[in-house]
Protein backbone atom coordinates (compact mmCIF):
# COMPACT_ATOMS: atom_id res chain seq x y z
CA UNK A 1 0.00 0.00 0.00
CA UNK A 2 2.80 2.44 0.85
CA UNK A 3 4.40 1.80 -2.52
CA UNK A 4 1.14 2.63 -4.32
CA UNK A 5 0.73 5.88 -2.38
CA UNK A 6 4.36 6.77 -3.08
CA UNK A 7 3.89 6.06 -6.81
CA UNK A 8 0.78 8.25 -6.96
CA UNK A 9 2.64 11.02 -5.12
CA UNK A 10 5.51 10.85 -7.61
CA UNK A 11 3.06 10.95 -10.53
CA UNK A 12 1.23 13.99 -9.13
CA UNK A 13 4.54 15.77 -8.47
CA UNK A 14 5.72 15.04 -12.01
CA UNK A 15 2.51 16.44 -13.51
CA UNK A 16 2.69 19.61 -11.39
CA UNK A 17 6.38 20.17 -12.22
CA UNK A 18 5.65 19.50 -15.89
CA UNK A 19 2.85 22.05 -15.87
CA UNK A 20 5.15 24.63 -14.33
CA UNK A 21 7.93 23.98 -16.84
CA UNK A 22 5.74 24.33 -19.94
CA UNK A 23 5.92 28.00 -20.87
CA UNK A 24 2.45 28.89 -22.10
CA UNK A 25 0.51 32.08 -21.54
CA UNK A 26 0.83 35.17 -19.42
CA UNK A 27 1.88 35.10 -15.78
CA UNK A 28 1.11 38.14 -13.64
CA UNK A 29 1.93 39.03 -10.05
CA UNK A 30 -0.92 39.50 -7.58
CA UNK A 31 -0.03 41.53 -4.48
CA UNK A 32 -2.21 40.94 -1.44
CA UNK A 33 -2.09 41.81 2.26
CA UNK A 34 -3.10 39.78 5.26
CA UNK A 35 -5.03 41.01 8.32
CA UNK A 36 -1.80 42.31 9.88
CA UNK A 37 -0.91 44.22 6.73
CA UNK A 38 1.93 41.92 5.64
CA UNK A 39 2.53 41.97 1.89
CA UNK A 40 2.49 38.82 -0.27
CA UNK A 41 3.20 38.35 -4.00
CA UNK A 42 1.68 35.40 -5.85
CA UNK A 43 2.20 34.39 -9.47
CA UNK A 44 -1.20 33.98 -11.15
CA UNK A 45 -2.75 33.23 -14.51
CA UNK A 46 -5.46 35.53 -15.77
CA UNK A 47 -7.99 35.68 -18.56
CA UNK A 48 -10.26 38.29 -20.05
CA UNK A 49 -13.85 37.15 -20.38
CA UNK A 50 -16.88 39.28 -21.25
CA UNK A 51 -14.78 42.47 -21.01
CA UNK A 52 -13.75 41.55 -17.45
CA UNK A 53 -10.52 40.28 -15.96
CA UNK A 54 -10.48 37.03 -13.98
CA UNK A 55 -7.95 35.10 -11.94
CA UNK A 56 -8.54 31.57 -10.75
CA UNK A 57 -7.64 29.98 -7.47
CA UNK A 58 -6.93 26.29 -7.97
CA UNK A 59 -8.22 25.57 -4.47
CA UNK A 60 -10.90 27.18 -2.30
CA UNK A 61 -8.40 26.88 0.57
CA UNK A 62 -5.45 28.67 -1.06
CA UNK A 63 -3.70 31.24 1.09
CA UNK A 64 -3.90 34.03 -1.48
CA UNK A 65 -7.66 33.48 -1.86
CA UNK A 66 -8.09 33.69 1.92
CA UNK A 67 -6.24 37.02 1.89
CA UNK A 68 -8.40 38.28 -1.01
CA UNK A 69 -11.55 37.37 0.92
CA UNK A 70 -10.22 39.21 3.96
CA UNK A 71 -8.88 42.27 2.13
CA UNK A 72 -10.20 42.53 -1.45
CA UNK A 73 -7.98 45.49 -2.38
CA UNK A 74 -5.10 44.08 -4.43
CA UNK A 75 -2.51 45.14 -6.96
CA UNK A 76 -1.79 43.29 -10.17
CA UNK A 77 1.44 43.63 -12.12
CA UNK A 78 1.30 42.71 -15.80
CA UNK A 79 4.57 43.30 -17.56
CA UNK A 80 5.79 46.72 -16.46
CA UNK A 81 2.40 48.02 -15.32
CA UNK A 82 0.99 47.76 -11.81
CA UNK A 83 -2.59 48.76 -11.07
CA UNK A 84 -4.92 48.68 -8.08
CA UNK A 85 -7.94 46.40 -8.28
CA UNK A 86 -10.81 45.21 -6.13
CA UNK A 87 -11.09 41.43 -6.14
CA UNK A 88 -14.33 39.49 -5.82
CA UNK A 89 -14.36 35.67 -5.61
CA UNK A 90 -17.26 34.22 -7.59
CA UNK A 91 -19.34 31.13 -6.83
CA UNK A 92 -21.49 30.75 -9.97
CA UNK A 93 -20.84 27.27 -11.45
CA UNK A 94 -21.46 28.46 -15.02
CA UNK A 95 -18.96 31.30 -14.61
CA UNK A 96 -16.42 28.83 -13.15
CA UNK A 97 -16.90 26.59 -16.19
CA UNK A 98 -16.44 29.52 -18.58
CA UNK A 99 -13.32 30.80 -16.76
CA UNK A 100 -11.90 27.26 -16.76
CA UNK A 101 -12.54 27.01 -20.51
CA UNK A 102 -10.88 30.39 -21.11
CA UNK A 103 -7.88 29.32 -19.02
CA UNK A 104 -7.64 26.08 -21.04
CA UNK A 105 -7.64 28.06 -24.31
CA UNK A 106 -5.02 30.53 -23.09
CA UNK A 107 -2.70 28.23 -21.14
CA UNK A 108 -3.09 25.03 -23.18
CA UNK A 109 -1.04 22.06 -22.03
CA UNK A 110 -0.10 23.67 -18.72
CA UNK A 111 -3.75 24.11 -17.78
CA UNK A 112 -4.71 20.62 -18.96
CA UNK A 113 -1.95 19.07 -16.84
CA UNK A 114 -2.98 21.10 -13.81
CA UNK A 115 -6.64 20.20 -14.20
CA UNK A 116 -5.72 16.55 -14.54
CA UNK A 117 -4.58 16.47 -10.90
CA UNK A 118 -6.82 19.17 -9.39
CA UNK A 119 -10.60 19.32 -9.08
CA UNK A 120 -11.90 21.84 -11.66
CA UNK A 121 -15.19 22.03 -9.76
CA UNK A 122 -13.37 23.30 -6.66
CA UNK A 123 -11.53 26.08 -8.52
CA UNK A 124 -12.65 29.61 -7.67
CA UNK A 125 -12.85 32.36 -10.30
CA UNK A 126 -11.93 35.79 -8.96
CA UNK A 127 -13.25 38.88 -10.72
CA UNK A 128 -10.95 41.90 -10.75
CA UNK A 129 -12.56 45.31 -11.00
CA UNK A 130 -10.52 48.52 -11.29
CA UNK A 131 -10.19 50.19 -7.90
CA UNK A 132 -11.48 53.76 -7.73
CA UNK A 133 -8.53 55.99 -8.59
CA UNK A 134 -6.34 52.91 -8.98
CA UNK A 135 -4.77 53.54 -12.35
CA UNK A 136 -1.55 51.95 -13.55
CA UNK A 137 1.73 53.12 -12.04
Amino acid sequence: MRAAIFAVGILVAAVVVGALLVDEGEVATLSTRDAEGRHFDTQVWLVELDDALFLRSNSPDSEWLARVRERPEVELTRGDETAAWRSAPQSDPDLRRRVNEAMARKYGTSDRLLCWVLDKQAMVPVLLEPAPGGGAH
